[in-house]
């Protein structure tokens, strides 16, 4: 695997790495909406509810009142405090998530029509004097059957929100958990590629480097004997296997200008025989021209200057 590719191998792995740290951000971003948009959602439900349970029981105070005689507009009255219920419904409604919610939501209505219709049969049966039947109905009818159903129905979709907040609670925990572990992962899967980055280039990038300038140095020095690693397949094996190739070639002409320069054994044998015979002949001149100064003897000299 050559430089490029060892390069590339890496950075990619960095960038697959920050891209699924990127996308698990964002999925646990839009898990933790997701899971805090129901949970506001369930508690609107509960307040809903609760509202619909209160309002409902406060009405029903002015059917005792009716019934006692004590508020001449009691029906009237019921029926106003009553008023604000239906959109209350229309709203818990829209907040239904599945099939159970929305036959809770059933429950509590028919429970709650029941409640009326009850009330309203209490109010015609005191303003048509029939007191006694009234109160009957309303302690024997309304008060043991219907207002406790209602008041059930009630309670038990209070309570199944609460059990679905947990179920939530669970599963943002759960959520999480799991986002946890998946950056951890990916964290340290950083963290190693930082880590295996820097030793590549610290060993494949970095070294060759360092020693690609000791050995031109060296050869600046006027040492040729300097080689780098030719057996590497990357780029620096190319780049090392030139360089050899330069220092053999620079070698080689300093050699043969060497040995272009040096005299040959012929041409030595020459000078130094010439040399030693005109030594020779100046030592021989010198000695005659003694014993001719000394004999007095022209013609001897003369035969040997022929």
């Amino acid at each position: 695997m050559n430089l490029k590719q060892k390069l590339l191998t890496t950075f990619g792995g960095l960038a697959l790495l920050t891209i699924t740290t990127a996308g698990m951000s964002a999925w646990t971003i839009r898990q933790w909406q997701a899971t805090n948009a129901q949970m506001q959602e369930h508690f609107q439900r509960s307040l809903i509810v609760k509202q619909i349970q209160g309002t409902t029981l406060g009405a029903f105070r002015e059917v005792y009142d009716g019934v006692r005689g004590e508020d001449s507009d009691s029906r009237q009255e019921f029926a106003e405090l009553l008023a604000p219920i239906t959109p209350e419904f229309k709203k818990w409604e829209e907040l239904a998530h599945n099939e159970q919610e929305r036959q809770q939501i059933q429950a509590v209505r028919q429970a709650h029509n029941a409640l009326v219709q009850k009330a309203d049969q209490i109010f015609a049966l005191a303003q048509s004097g029939q007191q006694t039947t009234a109160i009957a109905m309303l302690d024997q009818e309304l008060e043991e059957a219907v207002l406790n159903r209602f008041q059930t129905a009630t309670d038990q979709a209070i309570a199944s929100d609460i059990e679905n907040r947990q179920v939530i609670l669970e599963r943002v925990d759960q959520t999480r958990r799991t986002a946890q572990i998946a950056l951890s992962i990916a964290a340290f899967a950083t963290l190693s590629l930082v880590l295996l980055l820097f030793a590549y280039l610290s060993s494949d990038l970095f070294s060759p480097l360092r020693d690609v300038k000791q050995a031109l140095e060296g050869v600046n020095r006027g040492d040729l004997q300097q080689r780098l690693d030719s057996e590497r397949l990357d780029e620096f094996g190319e780049i090392n296997r030139v360089f050899n190739q330069m220092v053999e070639t620079i070698a080689y002409r300093e050699q043969a200008a060497g040995l272009a320069a040096m005299p040959t054994s012929s041409s030595l044998n020459d000078s130094s025989s010439k040399v030693t015979l005109h030594q020779l002949l100046s030592q021989l001149r010198s000695r005659i021209s003694q014993l001719t100064s000394e004999q007095n003897t022209p013609e001897i000299t003369s035969q040997l200057d022929t």
